[in-house]
């Protein structure tokens, strides 16, 4: 949502942390995409999971995690 996106330190601080602990020779961290707000002022664990629904657009693979 439009003003929560995350800073690039916090992308560059996560790829950091996945490299240091999952043995794989490559980590690709996708861009962010923006997704409208519900207009709410706080979100509940079953919000959350419903905007993943909605919006999510990767998903793992046999040689592949997507995590959202």
């Amino acid at each position: 949502m439009q003003g929560y996106e995350p800073t690039q330190e916090g992308l560059n601080n996560l790829e950091t942390f996945l490299s240091n602990r999952l043995n794989k020779t490559s980590i690709t961290i996708m861009g962010p995409e923006e997704i409208p707000a519900a207009g709410q002022s706080s979100y509940t664990a079953s919000d959350v999971r419903d905007l993943e629904r909605e919006h999510r657009s990767q998903f793992s693979s046999e040689n592949q995690i997507a995590a959202y």
